[in-house]
């Protein structure tokens, strides 16, 4: 009977470090999105931005010239 009472234990201890390990990974990769996410909004802004007000076109030959 104590056996298999700490057979158990060692299992659920076991799961309870697994979760703990899960847990950080899925914490870590949200941020890791939450961080695109933001990204991806400001480069759309940026893109937007560019598609609205082209840079202006400059007739003036090179310095070289």
């Amino acid at each position: 009977m104590d056996d298999k009472i700490h057979e158990l234990e060692a299992k659920m201890t076991f799961l309870e470090d697994s979760y703990s390990q899960l847990n950080e990974v899925v914490v870590r990769q949200q941020r890791d999105i939450s961080l695109l996410n933001t990204q991806l909004d400001q480069l759309k802004d940026w893109i937007k931005s560019l598609q609205e007000s082209p840079p202006p076109l400059k007739d003036e030959p090179p310095p070289h010239y």
